[in-house]
């Protein structure tokens, strides 16, 4: 069935696109795909494919599809039929196909063309007012293309200015609006931009004196604002698991992040809701974030305390239930 609704779509854009093919060199000839396919019809239909790919249907995309998105992001005037919500969902399911998919060598040239063209747009329309992304819209974009990224660095070099530019632009259109978001769309988009720093190998252990990326440190403190004066009963498992896996992975030590004492305070209330994968997540996290050191562990304090109660939960989780737990969280 994905097959089937992937070939349709593709061969509908093919289909309402043949006058784009009669003269390419012609500039008048050129009709604009989104024009001729709705944007609507598009994200819909890549959304409802993306989500028959997360259940593990996997499909393997050929050229034509790529080939067919780099008509719809090849050009601003294509895009800008879109609306926000249907560029964020484009976004979201392109990234979630491409990674439940088998790619073809010769099509990630093809896949880094399109990446790009959508961060080049995403930061022009940020700094106009009159392109408004919803939370859940900001955070599908920030996931996706930290996704799509770590994708293309593997078989490709990256334009590190272009994706330097499009943080800040995203940073800045999400922190002033940060009290909208959810908890959900709080830690997918930290998970995000963690994911992009990840994949550029750029290591920061001194935020705050790092004025090359002060967005980011911007963006961490903002989050950790959040933590600090939100109601946590909103905070799922899910949702303190990746925002401390994110922080660890961005090196914010734990002596120096608040965040840190306080998700894991809730953790400790709450350790037996918590999946094998979000444990695992967390004693990563507290072992990435700077506690374990030297292999010393006996030190004082309330948060020393802390740290051996969460080992604790992780521990006894661990103990009782191994067969639960996946090699790879095990390791962890």
């Amino acid at each position: 069935a994905i097959r089937q609704k992937v070939d349709q779509l593709v061969i509908l854009c093919e289909q309402k696109t043949t006058v784009f093919h009669i003269d390419p060199s012609t500039v008048t000839n050129r009709a604009h795909l989104s024009k001729l396919v709705k944007p609507q019809e598009i994200s819909n239909t890549l959304w409802s494919l993306a989500k028959l790919a997360s259940e593990n249907i996997h499909y393997n995309l050929d050229t034509r599809f790529f080939h067919m998105f780099r008509e719809i992001a090849g050009d601003f005037e294509n895009l800008n039929q879109f609306k926000p919500q249907e560029t964020g969902n484009t976004i979201w399911a392109l990234a979630t196909l491409v990674q439940h998919s088998q790619i073809r060598q010769n099509d990630y040239h093809i896949l880094r063309e399109i990446v790009y063209a959508y961060m080049g747009f995403i930061v022009d329309r940020l700094q106009q007012s009159d392109y408004e992304f919803k939370p859940q819209e900001a955070s599908n974009i920030v996931w996706g293309i930290a996704n799509l990224i770590s994708t293309i660095y593997e078989k490709d070099q990256l334009n590190r200015r272009l994706i330097f530019d499009y943080v800040v632009a995203l940073i800045d259109f999400i922190v002033p609006r940060m009290d909208k978001f959810p908890p959900q769309e709080l830690n997918n988009a930290l998970w995000g931009f963690a994911k992009i720093y990840k994949t550029m190998d750029i290591e920061i252990y001194d935020w705050k004196n790092c004025k090359e990326h002060a967005e980011v440190y911007k963006f961490v403190m903002a989050v950790q604002d959040q933590v600090k004066s939100r109601n946590l009963r909103y905070f799922k498992p899910q949702d303190v698991s990746t925002i401390l896996y994110s922080l660890a992975n961005l090196n914010c030590n734990i002596h120096e992040f608040a965040a840190y004492s306080i998700l894991l305070t809730l953790y400790c209330q709450n350790s037996k809701y918590y999946k094998p994968q979000e444990t695992s997540n967390i004693a990563w996290a507290i072992a990435t974030a700077g506690y374990v050191k030297d292999g010393d562990l006996e030190r004082s304090g309330d948060f020393d305390s802390l740290i051996s109660d969460a080992f604790a939960c992780i521990g006894k989780k661990l103990y009782y239930a191994p067969e639960h737990f996946k090699p790879q969280e095990q390791k962890d």
